[in-house]
């Protein structure tokens, strides 16, 4: 049974609702952050953190999971995203963690 992966365009729209609610800076903010950037780092970050999100949230992010490293979709979409709301310096905080 082969699994179809999400539409590149409907992920662009999940990572777009994650970076929005990141700029809210509430718990959900900074785990998402966490998890973003070890995604877009490698920094190990704990998927334990997925459980406390809310549903929609981690659809959202196991969606983007899915297709990164993908030729249109890689460390660049992430990176663009949180420069296009101004927390791109915010989302770096998370290296010197």
């Amino acid at each position: 049974m082969k699994i179809a992966a999400p539409d590149l365009e409907l992920v662009k729209i999940r990572l777009k609702l994650l970076v929005n609610v990141c700029r809210n800076k509430t718990g959900q903010s900074y785990k998402l952050r966490g998890l973003l950037y070890s995604l877009w780092n490698g920094k190990p970050y704990s998927l334990l953190e997925l459980l406390s999100l809310d549903f929609e949230l981690r659809q959202s992010f196991l969606m983007v999971c899915a297709v990164f490293g993908a030729s249109n979709f890689f460390y660049d979409q992430i990176k663009a995203e949180f420069v296009a709301v101004g927390l791109f310096d915010w989302f770096c905080e998370e290296g010197d963690k």
